[in-house]
């Protein structure tokens, strides 16, 4: 079994030594897949175009992230810094993540519409973000509803003030009270 990712191949060999069995992988590979599909479905709701939508979690497919992800979620969580290595890479080769718009030493030019290191996130990229909130809701839960999420982890994401009241005008078109998910965190 091989899976292709761009310019480089995953092997059962390649599978073994990271872990997990080709059977993991497969599994990992069908739950991406899936959930890609939802992104696209919820994305194209929020107007996003297919070019930008076709290219979504591409980077899960690379083998800086591929074997981790299918270990974590489809093994024995055995390697955790294997996982935070290939999340820290994902969110850097996605810019749909808001941690992807932080500068983490919180550096602002002077200036700059920067706020403590918080870079404003372009409206396609948080669209796409929501997106990917529900499609992952749907592709892992079966349902579209996030509500639960969006409770249990507003509170951790640190966006610039003017992301704050797009995301909250974003979920407002998709059925959630943003304001009182976002503001009320």
């Amino acid at each position: 079994m091989k899976f292709s990712l761009g310019d480089s191949t995953l092997s059962i060999v390649d599978f073994d030594f990271y872990g997990i069995t080709p059977a993991q992988a497969q599994s990992y590979h069908e739950s991406l897949c899936a959930h890609v599909a939802y992104v696209k479905e919820a994305g194209r709701k929020l107007g996003l175009p297919d070019s930008q939508l076709d290219q979504h979690d591409y980077s899960k497919w690379m083998p800086e992230e591929f074997p981790y992800y299918a270990r974590q979620f489809h093994g024995d969580k055995g390697d955790p810094d294997g996982f935070a290595s290939a999340w820290l890479h994902h969110v850097h080769c996605g810019s749909h993540h808001w941690q992807h718009f932080i500068f983490p030493d919180g550096f602002t030019p002077r200036g700059s519409n920067v706020e403590a290191g918080l870079m404003r996130m372009p409206k396609r990229d948080l669209r796409e973000m929501v997106a990917d909130w529900q499609g992952a809701s749907r592709a892992y839960t079966g349902s579209w509803d996030m509500t639960e999420w969006l409770l249990n982890n507003l509170s951790k994401i640190r966006l610039h003030t003017a992301s704050w009241a797009a995301l909250a005008a974003t979920l407002c078109e998709v059925g959630y009270d943003g304001n009182g998910l976002v503001y009320g965190r």
